[in-house]
């Protein structure tokens, strides 16, 4: 069966979130194309109805608020829900130096190299409840939406 059709006859199961600031809106968003972005949103939305999230991020990286204000605006012009998610790298804050050693060696660089890009941070970290509660408590909506995530997730 093709994955479009796949997805087509399976997707009530199915939870898809936008990608944050990487996902086609996101992209569309920090691109200020507010129109395609829209579109996108309300076409996933409809897809995958009742089970599409707006994935809200705060990791320390460029253009982040400009990309949850937008979200955020985007969401209520959709009716969509956020959700606030990290993008986990490593386990503890610490291991970021380790962490970006293995990035150079899978790119062939070094650290010091002053062209390599620098697609990770510092704050990529598996965070306590607690650090996710106080990054998004201008958002209370999109924490309580991880917690809906949570319950209709199950392993059979």
């Amino acid at each position: 069966m093709l994955r479009q059709e796949w997805i087509e006859a399976n997707h009530n199961g199915l939870i898809a979130l936008s990608g944050a600031m990487s996902g086609c809106i996101g992209k569309a968003l920090l691109a200020e194309n507010h129109d395609a972005a829209k579109r996108l949103a309300e076409f996933w939305g409809a897809l995958f109805e009742q089970s599409f999230y707006l994935e809200l991020q705060r990791v320390g990286k460029p253009e982040e608020e400009r990309y949850i204000a937008a979200a955020v605006e985007l969401a209520l012009a959709t009716g969509l829900p956020v959700v606030a998610t990290n993008d986990v790298r490593f386990v503890y804050q610490q291991d970021f130096a380790a962490h970006e050693v293995r990035v150079c060696i899978n790119q062939s660089r070094v650290l010091d190299d002053t062209r390599r890009p620098k697609d990770y941070t510092d704050q990529q970290y598996l965070r306590s409840v607690e650090e996710m509660q106080a990054l998004f408590a201008d958002i209370p909506e999109a924490l309580e939406n991880t917690v809906e995530i949570a319950k209709r997730c199950n392993l059979n």
